[in-house]
């Protein structure tokens, strides 16, 4: 997870906002809680809370709800967060797919204070549990999936195509 560049990690979530509704329209992810958490965990506190509100705007840009309620959900999540920057170790996949969904339940949770509305046990369960989960799964294979898929089919071509691949597999 150290490989993946920030730029590289928002036109992956930009994506995700644009083609996700096409091919799953009943899904709602939240596309840029995978950015937020990559931006917490390796920018300095300002950096991280600027790009996660700049995430928040992007959102508020592409959705029907009043500008700048994702904006300010984004920008609180990501300071109430970036205190717990040592938490956010991102060496192992699991990792990465909890921390997201913490950020997706914390968005999820302020906006559920923005818009009031008549709370049920199935919406609860759904928008504060289900819906982050399925937020840390999205993270998983739309951003670590791909970066493992490149780094094993790079080592496979260097092995296979480099003098030193072939001395190790036995040609001189």
């Amino acid at each position: 997870m150290r490989k993946l560049p920030l730029d590289i990690a928002f036109f992956l979530s930009l994506a995700a906002t644009f083609f996700f509704p096409a091919f799953f329209p009943k899904l709602k992810i939240m596309p840029f809680s995978p950015l937020c958490v990559l931006a917490l965990a390796r920018l300095s506190p300002f950096g991280g809370l600027l790009l996660s509100t700049i995430a928040g705007l992007g959102i508020d840009l592409l959705s029907g709800s009043p500008f700048g309620v994702y904006a300010i959900a984004h920008f609180l999540t990501a300071c109430a967060l970036v205190r717990y920057k040592y938490l956010f170790f991102l060496t192992k996949p699991l990792s990465f797919v909890l921390n997201t969904a913490l950020f997706s339940a914390l968005v999820s949770l302020l906006l559920f204070i923005f818009f009031p509305f008549p709370l049920s046990f199935k919406r609860l369960l759904s928008e504060g549990i289900i819906m982050p989960l399925l937020d840390g799964v999205f993270g998983f294979c739309w951003f670590i999936c791909p970066e493992f898929l490149y780094t094993k089919i790079k080592r496979i071509i260097l092995n296979r195509f480099t003098k030193k691949g072939y001395r190790r597999n036995g040609y001189s």
